[in-house]
């Protein structure tokens, strides 16, 4: 986990015998603070003069006297670290046997210090804030957005299953790379529970997504990572493609989440058709391409599945050719009517036009449709034609009603 902290450890605090506008009122009952006793709350801190104070009136600033502080109740002494995020044990949440696995991802606490007086002005209370990943962002395949969450709070860690209110609310706004954050920023007026949802939706989403948690006492923030759950998402082109092997369609299989890797590869399989290939490999842009062949009629559904990126799942429907049908049959009248044209008839007798354009019909039919479902080409010469277009079914019927059928047929390589 990135976490970028300034390596020293700055008290807030106000004292009744320091200098500035943030000494504290001598009628407000209050307690003094060692440096021994700051020393013991945080051992690997530094204290400086100049720093600032929360109290119920806002934000002040204070210097630190050479005997100590002296706070006033209500007031907070804010203690930064140097020691990063740790992991610790959090609030006492009960486990939701929906969401338990969840809710029993580890608490992190981050290097800050809350310092008050408790009500008896004879100790302090301590709190720090602290987090928890909620939810990984995770692809939402209807919304095409990963989402994911955050808990944060402020925990009270010698009465962890106890949630008292504070003298003080603490402020945070959140900064973050996602396209949106919800809230953005929020105020504790309590310890532990409940938890404060913070809820996370981007569009794209690269290994970690960062989170700034910035304090109203502290400009430079924390900054934390919301893991990325990598997955695949399968894109098809078009989405009807006509049936009964006619029609081909493109298939695009995308990693969402994870650094491209030329290395990493999946399995696609589907429940119709014929796939080019079901052994997909991910170049450096991170997609893998194929094509599907139709099979029948009705919806297809295609699955990718490769390990750890789960499973993504798309449909493809396979229409009627009713379009290439009605080409191939105008092509092959067209190629019947042509051929009687140039024949010369006999004396006496007509243009078999009918007789003509029914052959044209059966030949155009069926050399279009062995050319577009099996590829072999009965004409025996180098078409040249592109397949999935209207025009290039009508030509090549035309052709075969104008030429006929062949005895023998080759394969097209």
């Amino acid at each position: 986990m990135k976490v970028y902290l300034a390596a020293t450890c700055v008290l807030t605090l106000a004292a009744a015998d320091l200098s500035g506008p943030a000494g504290v009122n001598a009628q407000q009952p209050s307690m003094r603070i060692t440096r021994e006793q700051l020393t013991r709350i945080a051992p690997d801190s530094t204290v400086r003069t100049g720093v600032p104070i929360l109290g119920r009136e806002g934000q002040d600033s204070a210097r630190l006297s050479a005997g100590g502080l002296t706070l006033a109740r209500g007031e907070f002494a804010v203690l930064q670290t140097a020691g990063g995020v740790r992991e610790v044990l959090g609030p006492n949440v009960p486990v939701d046997p929906a969401v338990g696995p969840r809710l029993r991802e580890p608490f992190f606490a981050l290097p800050i210090r809350f310092i008050t007086p408790d009500a008896t002005l004879m100790s302090t209370w301590v709190l720090r804030p602290v987090y928890k990943v909620a939810s990984r962002m995770r692809w939402d395949r209807e919304q095409q957005v990963f989402r994911g969450a955050l808990y944060i709070a402020i925990e009270d860690s010698l009465r962890r299953s106890e949630s008292r209110p504070l003298p003080t609310p603490v402020r945070f706004e959140l900064l973050t790379d996602a396209d949106s954050i919800d809230p953005s920023q929020f105020a504790f007026e309590h310890t532990n529970l409940p938890l404060r949802r913070v809820e996370l939706v981007a569009r794209r989403a690269l290994d970690s997504l960062r989170v700034q948690l910035v304090p109203e006492f502290d400009v430079a923030g924390v900054d934390v990572w919301v893991p990325v759950e990598p997955s695949m998402r399968i894109e098809i082109t078009p989405q009807q493609i006509q049936g009964w092997g006619i029609g081909t369609g493109r298939v695009l299989v995308h990693v969402l989440g994870a650094s491209p890797d030329t290395a990493r590869s999946a399995a696609l399989t589907a429940s119709q058709g014929e796939l080019e290939a079901v052994d997909i490999r991910f170049g450096r842009t991170g997609i893998a391409t194929t094509q599907l062949r139709s099979q029948g009629g009705g919806t297809a559904t295609l699955m990718a599945a490769a390990p750890g990126l789960g499973e993504a799942t798309a449909t493809i429907d396979f229409i009627l050719p009713w379009v290439f049908l009605l080409a191939a049959l105008l092509g092959g009248v067209a190629g019947g009517t042509l051929a009687a044209l140039q024949e010369t008839p006999k004396d006496g007798e007509k243009r078999r036009y009918g007789e003509y354009a029914l052959k044209g019909v059966l030949a155009g039919v069926i050399g279009a449709v062995t050319w577009y479902a099996l590829g072999v080409n009965l004409l025996q010469v180098d078409l040249g034609l592109p397949r999935q277009n209207e025009f290039a079914a009508f030509a090549l019927a035309a052709l075969f009603g104008l030429f006929g059928i062949p005895r023998f047929g080759s394969k097209e390589s």
